[in-house]
């Protein structure tokens, strides 16, 4: 097998996780009973195995999780703890999710050129795209559910003023009824009169 395969067998297994992570829970290699945080992962099966193990975690541990790493990174500012950032920052329904934060960081990523390993920089490229993809979708939807919101404004204006002249038109409506009905009552009266001959 060369050497590209394991790579592109892990790319691939990532993409699938990251599209599906909503729906299904990983279980976590690292999990034995009690939850143990695994060392800074530093190359691609270990920011995979990173995966893994934050996809089984609840909110609260999550968010744990994201404030241990962002101070990590805050502190040390080095490539590996960069793009496990990015990476907890793409999880789908993470409450802290931030593309752009995510989008950024990657776009320095690597800092250091010379001693980067280049299946992680082809990683981060990929992980890059996914979070641009997401990124695009997910305005296009908000841009989708504003215009609907906006039709929907538009129908409930219609629809008060469709009431406003429905009401104009029962209205008028009464009003030539007791138009009629005086036209009725002076006909009568004036049938009921006698006739006077000379």
């Amino acid at each position: 097998m060369r050497p590209d395969c394991g790579f592109l067998a892990g790319a691939v297994l990532l993409v699938c996780g990251l599209l599906f992570g909503g729906c299904t829970v990983l279980k976590s290699p690292y999990s034995t009973g009690a939850r143990q945080s695994p060392e800074q992962p530093n190359n691609v099966d270990g920011f995979l195995a990173y995966y893994r193990y934050v996809s089984g975690m609840s909110g609260e541990e999550l968010k744990r999780e994201y404030i241990a790493t962002n101070q990590v990174y805050a502190k040390s500012k080095n490539d590996n703890s960069r793009l496990q950032l990015a990476l907890l920052l793409s999880l789908p329904n993470a409450s802290f999710r931030d593309d752009t934060r995510a989008l950024a960081l990657l776009k320095e990523f690597p800092a250091d050129k010379a001693g980067s390993s280049s299946q992680l920089k082809d990683f981060a490229l990929l992980l890059s795209a996914y979070i641009a993809e997401h990124k695009r979708l997910d305005e296009k939807l908000k841009t989708e559910q504003s215009r609907n919101e906006e039709q929907e404004q538009k129908l409930e204006g219609l629809k008060e003023k469709l009431k406003t002249e429905q009401s104009r038109s029962d209205e008028l409506e009464q009003k030539l009824e007791a138009l009629k009905g005086i036209e009725r009552s002076i006909i009568e009266r004036q049938q009921s009169q006698p006739v006077i001959t000379r």
